[in-house]
């Protein structure tokens, strides 16, 4: 018998235990994990494998399709130190602390950086301008307290994610054009993924589900969603917390 999503009270401890939502518990944590989307994985993959120094990626699709979850996923892969910066947070003094950071504090691991940059194309436009600065310097970054130039191209991957989608010709983008053009996009879609995504949501009800539960009509649940693997799961918690 499974166990489905449930809150507990732990009479030892005398403190509530929550459990794991779905999409945390199911949630990739490596590039093979992934369902569908083969062509971001095969990229993901060659970041990973061939790092460059300095290169930016930018991965659009729409919400809820691992966007973020994927970036994630190459900083492990790497065993970088990450930099995560939400749009909600992101400001001058947020980018430049990074922006030292990745060149003079020493990381333990492999010795890569991964800035995570979520939504930026709802960043303002002077923050676009600095971090097309940034770019454009190839890795120089003026020392404050000498005054001199350290023109060391540092072992940072700029990863950003969006919504829109400017790969596309006729695609609804905001992004200033000097801006994208130092970007590698890389799409990420749930087009044609509804049988897998269901393929995944009966695997989980398996998991999860008590035996005698009867399943949700899994292809209904991932067409209501729209493909949405994040709504999906959601939706599947309801289902059980039916059962």
């Amino acid at each position: 018998m499974g166990n489905t999503p449930k809150i507990g009270f732990d009479t030892q401890s005398a403190a509530v235990s929550y459990a794991q939502s779905l999409a945390e518990k199911y949630r990739p944590r490596t590039i093979d994990d992934f369902i569908g989307v083969d062509d971001a994985k095969k990229k993901a993959h060659a970041i990973i494998k061939r790092p460059v120094p300095m290169s930016a990626f930018l991965f659009a699709g729409d919400s809820g399709t691992g966007k973020t979850t994927m970036a994630l996923a190459i900083a492990a892969g790497l065993n970088a130190q990450l930099h995560h910066v939400p749009a909600r947070a992101a400001s001058k003094e947020t980018i430049e602390s990074i922006w030292e950071s990745v060149h003079y504090t020493t990381w333990t691991g492999s010795g890569w950086h991964v800035v995570l940059m979520d939504e930026i194309d709802l960043w303002r436009s002077d923050l676009q301008q600095l971090m097309l600065s940034i770019w454009d310097s190839m890795g120089s970054l003026p020392n404050a307290m000498f005054g001199d130039w350290q023109p060391s191209a540092p072992q940072v991957i700029w990863i950003g994610t969006t919504n829109q989608e400017p790969h596309k010709s006729n695609g609804n983008s905001s992004f200033d054009k000097r801006y994208l053009s130092r970007l590698r996009v890389i799409p990420i879609s749930s087009y044609g993924m509804a049988p897998a995504i269901a393929d995944h949501l009966r695997f989980i009800w398996a998991s999860e589900a008590p035996e005698e539960a009867a399943p949700p009509d899994f292809t209904k649940l991932v067409k209501n969603a729209n493909n949405n693997v994040s709504n999906c799961l959601m939706n599947l918690e309801l289902e059980l917390m039916e059962v």
